[in-house]
């Protein structure tokens, strides 16, 4: 019994250094040792081979093994500073309270960049997302509180807004910072990443795996990027390009058409604007190739109808074909949308007809 006992005390003592040296807020400098030895062990292993071989092959060994060396070396240590400001960034996130700022950040630091120029452009949208959000939130989280709690959430939504102009901006450099070292690591170490070379499939609200279609695919992976607060069960629908205006698309999900613009340089989906179907004053008309859409007056730019108090908004799109088919799934949206309330209300009204006395 004294035996066993000993043998995994001692295990537990050789592993502990792993643990605690393999800790990102530390750096992981457990990795950054291992990276090192690997770099010395290509530096002579990869001479010594080519040795063997003949002359050229030796040349060739050595170049591999100093840029192995080199290439462990300054990843390594970058990779340990962007752990740590990782560390740190992740730290300030938590700070602000604010789960939908900590779950957008997540979704961002686990987009894995394609190359030094993307981490670069991905540091600079933390950063510049960081200042913005954070100067917002100021007047955006006591509205946002006030909706939902009424004075208390004002008062929760203002400490809020205090806390992230000052801790969002900061995280965002932090962030901005973390991104470039990790780009210098892939750069340095010459990792090779795996990337898509399609989109993600499409499975409707049926769950039937229909094939595959580049059409739907870019549409739902256009609205999975977006960064564009999702409404409550909302799922998408079609999807089409908007003619006249660079990467402009015409998005319809079974809560609402919006049309969506990317920012290449900040690899960023900005919404231009949107129609809930709720605020459909009625059905969707054609005009050649636009499709009009009718909706409440909000004070937004549209075209006012005089006889009426709605308010017309006129998409042009590439050809009459496309305009039918956005036509048709904004009426099939709306259609299923209606008929899930309905089911809904019923369901509810048989649960409280059931649990009465």
């Amino acid at each position: 019994m004294w035996t066993v006992s000993r043998h995994y005390g001692e295990q537990f003592l050789k592993q502990m250094y792993v643990l605690v040296l393999g800790l990102d807020v530390l750096g992981n400098p457990f990795g950054l040792i291992r990276g090192l030895s690997e770099g010395v062990e290509a530096f002579f292993y990869e001479p010594f081979q080519g040795a063997v071989q003949g002359p050229e092959e030796f040349a060739e060994g050595f170049v591999i093994g100093v840029r192995s060396l080199l290439g462990h070396t300054v990843g390594g240590a970058a990779g340990v500073v962007s752990r740590i400001t990782g560390s740190v960034g992740k730290g300030l996130a938590a700070i602000t309270m604010d789960k939908e700022y900590q779950q957008k950040r997540r979704e961002e630091i686990n987009r894995q960049p394609k190359d030094f120029g993307d981490s670069l452009a991905k540091g600079g949208k933390g950063l510049l997302w960081g200042v913005v959000g954070g100067v917002t939130g100021i007047v955006t989280k006591p509205v946002e509180g006030a909706k939902k709690e009424g004075a208390a959430g004002f008062f929760k939504g203002l400490g809020k807004g205090l806390v992230g102009v000052v801790a969002r901006p900061t995280g965002g450099i932090v962030d901005m910072a973390s991104s470039t070292f990790q780009g210098i690591q892939r750069v340095a170490e010459s990792t090779e990443e795996v990337s898509k070379i399609r989109p993600p499939r499409l499975i409707r609200e049926d769950g039937i795996i229909r094939p595959f279609n580049q059409g739907d695919a870019e549409g739902y992976d256009l609205f999975q990027r977006s960064e564009i607060k999702k409404l409550e069960g909302e799922l998408f629908r079609e999807h089409c390009k908007v003619p006249g205006s660079r990467k402009t698309s015409l998005v319809v999900t079974n809560r609402r058409v919006m049309c969506l613009k990317e920012i290449d340089f900040v690899d960023h989906i900005n919404k231009d604007w949107e129609c809930l179907f709720e605020n459909f004053t009625r059905p969707p008309s054609l005009q050649g190739s636009s499709l009009n859409i009718y909706t409440k007056d909000q004070g937004i730019k549209m075209f006012q109808n005089k006889d009426s108090q709605d308010s017309m908004r006129e998409v042009p799109l590439q050809n009459p074909d496309i305009a039918r088919k956005m036509c048709s799934a904004i009426d099939e949206a709306k259609t299923s949308r209606q008929q899930h309330q309905l089911v809904k209300q019923k369901s509810r009204r048989f649960i409280k007809q059931n649990t009465l006395p």
